[in-house]
């Protein structure tokens, strides 16, 4: 099962708690490269250039607008590692975080159900609804970039 966006909450749980056990400073600024950006509809994949933003700001995004880099970015910066021992540490046995979200995003196209990932803020024809979108949601259609 792919956890989505609900794993963002995680991710919030142990930033937070890296800010206040002092393992992280809310306040420090991190370049997040547009070189580097994980698709997704909204947010920091549809920015042309590097963004700086402190850990704190790179938190709010992640939650309210569901941002993927973002989480990317923080996954990078608390590790996986951490995340699997706080999930251990709060009983929640049946939580499984292999890799980051672009990680995760591009695994899915491998079940041969999608051909490939757009590059980041590209449009994407949907076949089953023949529309252009940021994403398409198709489980049994392939999709192509529309500006490929």
């Amino acid at each position: 099962m792919v956890p989505a966006s609900v794993v963002k909450v995680q991710v919030a749980l142990e930033a937070e708690t890296s800010f206040v056990e002092g393992r992280l400073d809310p306040c420090e600024r991190v370049t997040l490269s547009a070189a580097d950006r994980t698709p997704g509809p909204v947010g920091m994949s549809l920015f042309n250039g590097d963004a700086v933003l402190s850990w704190r700001d790179v938190v709010v995004l992640m939650l309210i607008i569901s941002d993927n880099h973002t989480t990317d970015a923080l996954l990078r910066r608390v590790g996986v590692d951490a995340l699997i021992a706080t999930a251990m540490r709060l009983g929640l046995t049946g939580t499984a975080i292999e890799s980051d979200l672009r990680t995760m995003l591009d695994s899915i196209g491998q079940d041969g159900s999608v051909t490939r990932m757009p590059p980041a803020g590209r449009r994407v024809e949907c076949p089953a609804r023949r529309t252009s979108t940021s994403t398409c949601s198709c489980s049994k259609s392939r999709w192509k970039s529309a500006n490929a």
